[in-house]
Protein backbone atom coordinates (compact mmCIF):
# COMPACT_ATOMS: atom_id res chain seq x y z
CA UNK A 1 0.00 0.00 0.00
CA UNK A 2 1.74 3.49 -1.02
CA UNK A 3 1.53 6.19 1.33
CA UNK A 4 0.56 9.94 1.25
CA UNK A 5 1.71 12.99 2.41
CA UNK A 6 0.04 16.20 3.31
CA UNK A 7 0.67 18.90 5.74
CA UNK A 8 -1.16 19.40 9.09
CA UNK A 9 -1.07 22.07 11.29
CA UNK A 10 -0.80 22.13 14.91
CA UNK A 11 -0.43 23.84 18.11
CA UNK A 12 3.24 24.35 19.09
CA UNK A 13 1.88 22.39 22.95
CA UNK A 14 0.23 19.30 20.87
CA UNK A 15 3.38 19.04 18.82
CA UNK A 16 5.70 19.11 21.68
CA UNK A 17 3.71 16.22 23.06
CA UNK A 18 3.32 14.48 19.82
CA UNK A 19 7.34 14.26 19.81
CA UNK A 20 7.50 13.41 23.08
CA UNK A 21 5.18 10.64 23.01
CA UNK A 22 7.16 9.03 19.51
CA UNK A 23 10.49 9.62 21.27
CA UNK A 24 8.86 7.33 24.78
CA UNK A 25 6.99 4.82 22.60
CA UNK A 26 9.89 4.62 19.99
CA UNK A 27 7.89 5.59 16.98
CA UNK A 28 8.20 8.10 14.28
CA UNK A 29 5.64 10.84 14.31
CA UNK A 30 4.31 9.57 11.02
CA UNK A 31 4.31 6.07 12.51
CA UNK A 32 2.40 7.71 15.07
CA UNK A 33 -0.26 9.79 13.68
CA UNK A 34 -1.03 7.25 11.32
CA UNK A 35 -2.06 4.77 14.36
CA UNK A 36 -3.74 7.88 16.08
CA UNK A 37 -6.15 8.42 12.57
CA UNK A 38 -6.84 4.57 12.22
CA UNK A 39 -7.48 4.59 15.34
CA UNK A 40 -10.33 8.10 14.98
CA UNK A 41 -11.51 6.18 11.94
CA UNK A 42 -12.16 3.18 13.82
CA UNK A 43 -13.88 5.08 16.30
CA UNK A 44 -15.93 6.69 14.11
CA UNK A 45 -16.78 4.54 10.88
CA UNK A 46 -18.94 2.88 13.30
CA UNK A 47 -21.28 5.81 12.69
CA UNK A 48 -20.90 5.55 8.63
CA UNK A 49 -23.08 2.64 8.32
CA UNK A 50 -26.74 2.62 9.03
CA UNK A 51 -27.40 -0.07 11.17
CA UNK A 52 -28.58 -1.74 14.89
CA UNK A 53 -25.79 -1.98 17.31
CA UNK A 54 -24.74 -2.69 20.59
CA UNK A 55 -22.08 -1.45 22.82
CA UNK A 56 -20.97 1.21 26.04
CA UNK A 57 -20.30 5.13 25.78
CA UNK A 58 -18.09 6.62 28.12
CA UNK A 59 -18.42 10.43 28.31
CA UNK A 60 -16.47 12.46 30.58
CA UNK A 61 -18.74 16.33 31.35
CA UNK A 62 -18.38 19.59 32.53
CA UNK A 63 -20.38 19.23 36.22
CA UNK A 64 -23.03 21.46 35.02
CA UNK A 65 -26.33 18.48 34.76
CA UNK A 66 -26.59 19.05 31.51
CA UNK A 67 -25.37 16.06 30.24
CA UNK A 68 -27.64 13.67 32.55
CA UNK A 69 -30.96 15.70 30.69
CA UNK A 70 -29.02 15.16 27.16
CA UNK A 71 -28.39 11.32 27.91
CA UNK A 72 -32.42 11.31 29.35
CA UNK A 73 -33.98 12.28 26.03
CA UNK A 74 -31.55 8.85 24.49
CA UNK A 75 -32.99 7.09 26.77
CA UNK A 76 -34.47 4.82 23.73
CA UNK A 77 -30.89 3.58 23.05
CA UNK A 78 -29.50 4.12 26.42
CA UNK A 79 -30.90 1.14 28.31
CA UNK A 80 -28.62 1.37 31.03
CA UNK A 81 -26.96 4.61 33.00
CA UNK A 82 -24.34 5.47 35.59
CA UNK A 83 -23.62 8.69 36.34
CA UNK A 84 -19.88 9.62 38.86
CA UNK A 85 -19.00 12.92 39.77
CA UNK A 86 -15.29 12.68 39.68
CA UNK A 87 -13.15 15.82 39.96
CA UNK A 88 -15.39 18.36 39.38
CA UNK A 89 -16.65 16.77 36.35
CA UNK A 90 -19.10 13.77 35.52
CA UNK A 91 -18.78 10.40 34.48
CA UNK A 92 -21.73 8.99 32.01
CA UNK A 93 -20.97 5.45 31.28
CA UNK A 94 -23.54 4.09 29.22
CA UNK A 95 -24.90 0.62 27.79
CA UNK A 96 -26.52 1.68 24.24
CA UNK A 97 -28.40 -0.36 21.84
CA UNK A 98 -30.72 1.05 18.67
CA UNK A 99 -29.80 2.38 15.81
CA UNK A 100 -26.37 3.72 14.46
CA UNK A 101 -27.86 7.43 13.75
CA UNK A 102 -29.45 7.88 17.10
CA UNK A 103 -26.16 6.97 18.54
CA UNK A 104 -24.47 9.31 16.61
CA UNK A 105 -27.01 11.72 17.46
CA UNK A 106 -26.46 11.72 20.86
CA UNK A 107 -22.46 11.67 20.83
CA UNK A 108 -22.73 14.66 18.86
CA UNK A 109 -25.30 16.15 21.49
CA UNK A 110 -22.45 15.69 24.33
CA UNK A 111 -19.54 16.24 22.40
CA UNK A 112 -21.49 19.51 22.27
CA UNK A 113 -21.62 20.08 25.49
CA UNK A 114 -17.72 20.41 26.36
CA UNK A 115 -17.64 16.47 27.40
CA UNK A 116 -14.81 14.16 25.84
CA UNK A 117 -16.98 10.74 24.41
CA UNK A 118 -16.05 7.75 23.36
CA UNK A 119 -18.20 4.52 22.11
CA UNK A 120 -17.34 1.23 22.00
CA UNK A 121 -19.11 -0.85 20.18
CA UNK A 122 -19.38 -4.50 21.17
CA UNK A 123 -19.05 -6.26 17.31
CA UNK A 124 -16.82 -4.55 14.87
CA UNK A 125 -18.58 -3.55 11.69
CA UNK A 126 -16.52 -6.54 10.10
CA UNK A 127 -18.69 -9.41 11.52
CA UNK A 128 -21.99 -7.64 9.87
CA UNK A 129 -19.70 -5.65 6.46
CA UNK A 130 -21.28 -8.14 4.24
CA UNK A 131 -24.84 -6.30 4.94
CA UNK A 132 -23.46 -2.81 5.17
CA UNK A 133 -23.04 -1.34 1.16
CA UNK A 134 -21.71 1.85 2.55
CA UNK A 135 -18.86 0.02 4.02
CA UNK A 136 -18.50 -1.94 1.15
CA UNK A 137 -18.17 1.20 -1.00
CA UNK A 138 -15.79 2.84 1.99
CA UNK A 139 -13.23 -0.32 1.80
CA UNK A 140 -13.45 -0.05 -2.26
CA UNK A 141 -12.72 3.72 -2.07
CA UNK A 142 -9.71 3.11 0.52
CA UNK A 143 -8.02 0.33 -1.51
CA UNK A 144 -8.01 2.66 -4.93
CA UNK A 145 -6.51 5.38 -3.03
Amino acid sequence: MGKVRFGVSISDELSRQLDELARRVDLSRSELVEQAIKNMIADYIHYLVPHDCTGVMVALCPDDKESESVVEKYSDVASAYLHFHQGGRCLEVLMISGPSSRISELHGKLVALGCGVRFMPSLSLDTFSSKAPALQALKRTETKG
